[in-house]
């Protein structure tokens, strides 16, 4: 007789009833977020582009704010204006200023509205906030001023 019979006769009636399970099988594409005006979204630096004249990139991700869409739905793209933290000589109509007390940023923060990008809705992360109604309202009329009043959907 084998080591094993023991064992074998213990366990049989489990062996004979073992459920088979299904792997769980996650979709591995993110779905886009629900996306709005004045959301506040992290990209990767390197996919930011600025004037097609930039050299460095750093490693981390880049603050922005979402500030337009156009498509449908299944081609959905969405402008997005980047921010930086580097607030010295920039023009007034040009940026938006943010204070980090009181929008959701890690430091003071300037967006940047001369240089809006389109991504699709998967490049963007997760929605890490939304600027206040005041910073909304002053973000879309310094937009429309211009984009010569390109209007946001």
């Amino acid at each position: 007789m084998s080591d094993y019979s023991d064992y074998e006769n213990e366990y049989e009636h489990l062996l004979l009833y073992e459920k088979i399970r299904k792997r769980n099988r996650k979709n591995k594409k993110r779905k886009p977020a629900n996306f709005i005006v004045g959301a506040i979204h992290y990209v990767e630096d390197r996919l930011v582009h600025f004037d097609g004249k930039r050299k460095e990139f750093h490693e981390g991700m880049r603050p922005g704010v979402v500030c337009g869409f156009r498509g449908e739905e299944n081609k959905l793209e969405i402008r997005w204006v980047p921010g930086s933290h580097l607030i010295k000589n920039r023009e007034e109509n040009e940026v938006v200023f943010l204070e980090s007390r009181v929008e959701k940023f890690r430091y003071d923060t300037v967006l940047l509205l001369k240089y809006p990008q389109w991504f699709k809705p998967v490049t963007l992360g997760e929605r890490y906030g939304k600027l206040s109604y005041e910073k909304n309202i002053e973000l879309q009329q310094k937009c429309e001023a211009i984009w010569n009043g390109q209007k946001f959907s």
